[in-house]
């Protein structure tokens, strides 16, 4: 087995044809931008996960922002625990 080359990587990590929506930066290389494909994410219902910390209002922000942009008449009904 041998390892992806920069250039496997680049083409496997590409943002798509369509809206892409960047929320920041691969995990394992900060230097790779990581992308949501917005069509495929309006099409159905998706969750922000993560422990107490780790950014999901900062996403969910950065996510309903870009689809408001994009998508200004827009209906979203975010859900989030009673507290």
């Amino acid at each position: 087995m041998l390892a992806a080359s920069d250039i496997d990587l680049a083409a496997i990590y590409a943002p798509s044809s369509g809206t892409n929506i960047r929320i920041g930066t691969l995990h394992q290389d900060t230097t790779r931008p990581a992308f949501l494909l917005m069509d495929q994410l309006l099409t159905r219902h998706f969750a922000v996960l993560g422990s107490t910390g780790s950014g999901k209002s900062c996403t969910a922000t950065l996510i309903l922002s870009a689809i408001i942009a994009e998508h200004p008449n827009a209906h979203i009904v975010p859900v989030g625990p009673a507290q």
